[in-house]
């Protein structure tokens, strides 16, 4: 079992997040649908399926952006509903027992990390870009509409 990182339910997430991204964890399927102002396309990161872990981690920098305590969600964190809370100067060591822990590589489709002590999300996506979103999250009209559906299905 890993040491470097703490799992956290959605509903503890939820918690924590509110007040932060401005919704539930669920506002996060729909970050694509930011308003212009909220967001930089950092860069491409291109054949970033070839990369290791420590590889794409050293090349996005997440210590550029980010700052503390960081909580990270990727798509089958997301699928199990619960992220996992790091402290970004222990990230490296995390990213090496990842693999080991959860037998799936980490950059494994869409990828966030979030930093509430700066109130910013830094995305690396399933096309290989690299984007910093300034939270709260402010969404477009049709990001806010489809958002709000997908909280009201049952």
């Amino acid at each position: 079992m890993m040491e470097n990182h703490k799992e956290i339910t959605f509903d503890e997430l939820n918690n924590e997040l509110l007040p932060v991204i401005g919704g539930t964890i669920e506002l996060l399927n729909f970050v694509g649908f930011s308003e212009k102002d909220c967001f930089k396309i950092i860069k491409k990161v291109d054949g970033w399926e070839s990369k290791t872990d420590i590889d794409l981690l050293m090349g996005i920098e997440p210590e550029k952006y980010l700052s503390n305590d960081v909580i990270v969600l990727n798509d089958m964190l997301f699928y199990d509903k619960f992220a996992l809370l790091v402290q970004l100067e222990k990230i490296k060591v995390f990213l090496l027992d990842y693999f080991s822990e959860y037998h799936e590589s980490f950059f494994n489709g869409d990828v966030l990390f979030i930093s509430i002590l700066n109130k910013k999300l830094l995305q690396f996506n399933h096309d290989g870009y690299l984007i910093i979103y300034d939270l709260p999250i402010k969404l477009i009209e049709k990001g806010f509409d489809k958002y709000m559906k997908s909280k009201y299905k049952l």
